[in-house]
Protein backbone atom coordinates (compact mmCIF):
# COMPACT_ATOMS: atom_id res chain seq x y z
CA UNK A 1 0.00 0.00 0.00
CA UNK A 2 1.65 3.43 -0.97
CA UNK A 3 2.55 5.29 2.06
CA UNK A 4 0.51 8.88 2.70
CA UNK A 5 2.59 11.33 5.00
CA UNK A 6 -0.16 13.96 5.44
CA UNK A 7 -2.97 11.39 6.30
CA UNK A 8 -2.89 9.84 9.97
CA UNK A 9 -3.08 6.31 9.35
CA UNK A 10 -1.83 6.33 6.04
CA UNK A 11 -5.27 4.36 4.78
CA UNK A 12 -5.92 6.65 1.50
CA UNK A 13 -4.81 9.15 -0.46
CA UNK A 14 -4.23 13.01 1.12
CA UNK A 15 -7.53 14.00 -1.01
CA UNK A 16 -10.03 11.72 1.05
CA UNK A 17 -8.67 11.01 4.77
CA UNK A 18 -9.60 8.13 6.40
CA UNK A 19 -10.70 6.47 3.47
CA UNK A 20 -9.30 3.07 2.45
CA UNK A 21 -7.25 3.16 -0.96
CA UNK A 22 -9.86 0.86 -2.48
CA UNK A 23 -12.75 3.31 -2.09
CA UNK A 24 -14.48 4.71 0.91
CA UNK A 25 -17.42 6.60 2.06
CA UNK A 26 -17.43 8.98 -0.66
CA UNK A 27 -17.08 5.82 -3.71
CA UNK A 28 -21.15 6.25 -3.63
CA UNK A 29 -21.54 2.36 -2.92
CA UNK A 30 -19.22 1.01 -5.49
CA UNK A 31 -16.30 -0.96 -4.12
CA UNK A 32 -12.92 0.02 -6.49
CA UNK A 33 -11.34 -2.92 -7.05
CA UNK A 34 -7.75 -3.47 -5.85
CA UNK A 35 -4.54 -2.50 -8.53
CA UNK A 36 -7.56 -0.86 -10.92
CA UNK A 37 -6.86 3.33 -11.26
CA UNK A 38 -9.80 5.41 -11.83
CA UNK A 39 -10.59 6.46 -15.43
CA UNK A 40 -12.14 9.63 -16.46
CA UNK A 41 -14.32 8.91 -19.46
CA UNK A 42 -15.41 12.33 -20.16
CA UNK A 43 -12.16 13.73 -21.33
CA UNK A 44 -13.34 14.76 -24.73
CA UNK A 45 -14.99 12.84 -27.13
CA UNK A 46 -14.22 9.25 -28.37
CA UNK A 47 -14.68 8.94 -32.14
CA UNK A 48 -13.91 12.06 -33.64
CA UNK A 49 -13.89 10.95 -36.93
CA UNK A 50 -17.02 9.21 -37.08
CA UNK A 51 -18.63 12.41 -35.47
CA UNK A 52 -17.14 14.48 -38.44
CA UNK A 53 -18.53 11.44 -41.02
CA UNK A 54 -21.76 11.71 -39.47
CA UNK A 55 -21.62 15.41 -39.68
CA UNK A 56 -20.58 15.77 -43.33
CA UNK A 57 -23.35 12.42 -44.43
CA UNK A 58 -26.12 14.73 -43.09
CA UNK A 59 -24.82 17.65 -45.08
CA UNK A 60 -24.69 15.91 -48.49
CA UNK A 61 -27.93 14.38 -47.48
CA UNK A 62 -29.42 17.58 -47.43
CA UNK A 63 -27.94 19.00 -50.36
CA UNK A 64 -28.77 15.80 -52.54
CA UNK A 65 -32.70 16.43 -51.54
CA UNK A 66 -32.06 19.95 -52.24
CA UNK A 67 -30.28 19.30 -55.72
CA UNK A 68 -32.54 16.17 -56.64
CA UNK A 69 -35.85 18.40 -56.41
CA UNK A 70 -34.01 21.58 -58.69
CA UNK A 71 -33.16 18.98 -61.19
CA UNK A 72 -36.93 16.68 -61.05
CA UNK A 73 -38.39 19.77 -61.51
CA UNK A 74 -35.68 20.96 -64.43
CA UNK A 75 -36.56 17.25 -65.84
CA UNK A 76 -40.44 17.40 -65.71
CA UNK A 77 -40.15 20.76 -67.93
CA UNK A 78 -37.03 19.62 -70.29
CA UNK A 79 -39.11 16.68 -71.09
CA UNK A 80 -41.83 18.37 -71.86
CA UNK A 81 -40.17 21.15 -74.15
CA UNK A 82 -38.88 17.70 -76.05
CA UNK A 83 -42.29 16.76 -77.01
CA UNK A 84 -43.36 20.06 -77.27
CA UNK A 85 -40.39 20.56 -79.95
CA UNK A 86 -40.58 17.21 -81.83
CA UNK A 87 -44.67 18.08 -81.81
CA UNK A 88 -45.31 14.50 -79.94
CA UNK A 89 -48.38 14.72 -78.59
CA UNK A 90 -48.89 18.83 -78.46
CA UNK A 91 -47.62 19.09 -74.74
CA UNK A 92 -46.10 22.34 -73.54
CA UNK A 93 -45.21 23.27 -70.30
CA UNK A 94 -45.04 20.54 -66.92
CA UNK A 95 -46.90 17.46 -68.44
CA UNK A 96 -46.43 14.07 -70.66
CA UNK A 97 -43.04 11.96 -70.45
CA UNK A 98 -41.63 14.91 -68.84
CA UNK A 99 -43.65 14.46 -65.75
CA UNK A 100 -43.72 10.66 -65.62
CA UNK A 101 -39.49 11.36 -65.46
CA UNK A 102 -39.54 13.74 -62.60
CA UNK A 103 -42.12 11.79 -60.83
CA UNK A 104 -39.58 8.66 -60.97
CA UNK A 105 -36.57 10.73 -59.73
CA UNK A 106 -38.27 12.38 -57.05
CA UNK A 107 -38.82 8.99 -55.70
CA UNK A 108 -35.28 8.07 -56.34
CA UNK A 109 -34.32 11.42 -54.95
CA UNK A 110 -36.37 10.96 -51.81
CA UNK A 111 -34.95 7.43 -50.68
CA UNK A 112 -31.16 8.68 -51.61
CA UNK A 113 -31.63 10.84 -49.12
CA UNK A 114 -33.08 8.87 -46.47
CA UNK A 115 -30.28 6.22 -47.43
CA UNK A 116 -27.89 8.88 -46.70
CA UNK A 117 -29.58 10.20 -43.64
CA UNK A 118 -30.10 6.58 -42.04
CA UNK A 119 -26.37 5.82 -42.78
CA UNK A 120 -25.52 8.85 -40.59
CA UNK A 121 -28.07 8.36 -38.11
CA UNK A 122 -26.54 4.32 -37.86
CA UNK A 123 -23.42 5.70 -36.98
CA UNK A 124 -24.68 7.71 -34.61
CA UNK A 125 -26.60 4.47 -32.93
CA UNK A 126 -23.60 2.82 -32.31
CA UNK A 127 -21.29 5.29 -31.01
CA UNK A 128 -24.31 5.78 -28.66
CA UNK A 129 -24.34 2.27 -27.87
CA UNK A 130 -20.25 2.07 -27.65
CA UNK A 131 -20.89 5.26 -24.91
CA UNK A 132 -23.48 3.57 -23.20
CA UNK A 133 -21.94 0.22 -22.59
CA UNK A 134 -18.69 0.90 -21.28
CA UNK A 135 -17.67 -0.16 -17.90
CA UNK A 136 -18.02 1.92 -14.89
CA UNK A 137 -15.96 1.75 -11.55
Amino acid sequence: MAQYPNNPGNVGPPSMPGAPGWGGPNAGGMQQRPGVAPVAITAGHKWPALRFIVILLKVIAWIQLALGLVLAVATGFAGSSLLANFRIGGFSGFGGTGLIAALIELIVVVLTFIWTYASAEIIMLFITIEKNTRPRY
